[in-house]
């Protein structure tokens, strides 16, 4: 791909916060040091103290869960390609650059590798102590598995790249979801149904803490997540259990490819 053929777009960066402010620094921070061409909106959502940030920022007075402060990002972002990422995240050098190839490759929803979330997007990567060492590991990652891809149904929300036209498309997270857990799958699930291409970029590294918000916000962890998966399930269930969603044609999903 000749470098003037890439799509030069904005992109929209929308990172929902609840307290655990200096996770959220650090975010920030990384995003500043490694993007290029992209805004961040920041929704405050029921910190008790003010999060530090100068920028776009939504506050809200009280917690109103993960996905309606997603909905409250995306409508106020201006970009034609939109990332939602966990506060508790610190992306990498040139990892939008990396995105965006997928993106003009054909992808309409992308996510990275990580080393703290479930199913195929988490691999195990050498120790790192700081953004220096994370971004020489994250840049070695890049060139062992330069342009590599996966097709699959979901992608975790803990950082998800996606067109606007998915939104435009499919509509927002669902905001039954409440305190978060199952939204992205829901959301995932539906840009499948739309016909719309997800693809993990197994050429791009993010760090990811893990539950952070979650443990902020002092929530019963595992109760909210089976309140939200008999929701899921209810939503999805039949359409699962027929296939309609995770069974396409043999050697589909989860074979390694490269372009």
């Amino acid at each position: 791909m000749l470098a003037q053929e890439k799509e030069k777009k904005l992109l929209s960066i929308v990172i929902p916060v609840h307290d655990s402010q200096d996770y959220t620094r650090e975010c920030i921070e990384a995003i500043y040091q490694c993007t290029r061409d992209y805004e961040v909106v920041v929704v405050d959502n029921g910190s008790r103290e003010p999060v530090p940030f100068g920028g776009k920022i939504i506050r809200n007075e009280e917690n109103l869960g993960f996905p309606k402060a997603v909905n409250q990002g995306i409508n106020a972002a201006t970009g034609d390609f939109i990332c939602v990422i966990n506060n508790d995240c610190v992306v990498t050098p040139h990892w939008w650059d990396y995105i965006q190839e997928h993106m003009v490759n054909g992808a309409d929803l992308v996510g990275p590798m990580t080393n703290k979330i479930s199913g195929p997007q988490q691999i195990h990567v050498p120790i790192y102590n700081n953004m220096e060492e994370l971004g020489r590991v994250a840049g070695v990652f890049h060139a062992e598995n330069f342009h590599k891809y996966m097709y699959f149904y979901r992608l975790v929300g803990f950082c998800l790249v996606f067109r606007r036209s998915v939104i435009d498309r499919i509509g927002s997270f669902d905001e039954q979801f409440g305190m978060g857990n199952f939204e992205d799958d829901d959301f995932c699930f539906r840009a499948v149904e739309a016909g719309f291409q997800l693809r993990i970029a197994q050429d791009t590294y993010v760090h990811h803490y893990g539950s952070i918000t979650h443990h902020a916000m002092d929530v019963e962890y595992d109760k909210l997540l089976k309140e939200n998966m008999v929701k899921f399930t209810k939503k999805w269930g039949k359409k699962l259990e027929e296939g309609l969603i995770t069974n396409k044609e043999e050697d589909y999903y989860e074979k390694e490819r490269r372009f």
